[in-house]
């Protein structure tokens, strides 16, 4: 994503702020997050949160695919504006993904016995490792800025699974959760 932002104009500096921005709204889910919980549980905070998280991924990708020329006439900063509302998106959608993040650390140290914590623990590292390297290697595949779409849907996509299965874990959660 930086290199595509780069190409389209954007300069090192505003990637820089637009990161340093992502990352306070990724410290402020361990403000947020404990309100959730305190308010609906474990179980249900994880779901608000990765639900948080598609519908701002959705939004920003949203963003990037219209086409604001037409939209707006006249404007010459149509990939801006679509990059703009694609950031804005992903800084917004940091918030969940690190409440649910938080959230999934507290059900496994509740519901994971203590002497099957260590293997579970390898288990989703070794899986959070193999699905990280996979994103690089599609970044690969699809390295020019005019393929960056590709790794963007493949992301989206892969929100969306998780969260349909973490709303097929809430459901046979139900009544139980803490």
């Amino acid at each position: 994503m930086i290199v595509f932002l780069l190409s389209l104009g954007y300069s090192a500096v505003a990637v820089g702020i637009a990161r340093t921005i992502c990352t306070l709204f990724e410290l402020s889910a361990t403000w947020t997050t404990p309100r959730l919980i305190e308010q609906f549980g474990n179980v249900k905070a994880g779901f608000y949160s990765i639900t948080w998280q598609a519908l701002w991924l959705t939004f920003g990708v949203v963003c990037f695919i219209i086409n604001w020329e037409d939209l707006i006439s006249g404007t010459r900063y149509g990939d801006l504006i679509k990059a703009s509302g694609l950031v804005g998106g992903v800084i917004l959608s940091r918030i969940g993904l690190w409440g649910v993040d938080l959230t999934t650390q507290i059900i496994v140290q509740d519901e994971v016995e203590e002497d099957s914590r260590g293997a579970f623990s390898t288990a989703e590292t070794s899986a959070q490792n193999l699905f990280e390297m996979l994103s690089y290697v599609s970044t690969i595949v699809w390295y020019r800025p005019e393929q960056f779409q590709w790794p963007m849907f493949i992301t989206l996509g892969s929100v969306y699974a998780g969260c349909l299965t973490y709303a097929i874990y809430v459901d046979k959660m139900k009544g139980k959760d803490s």
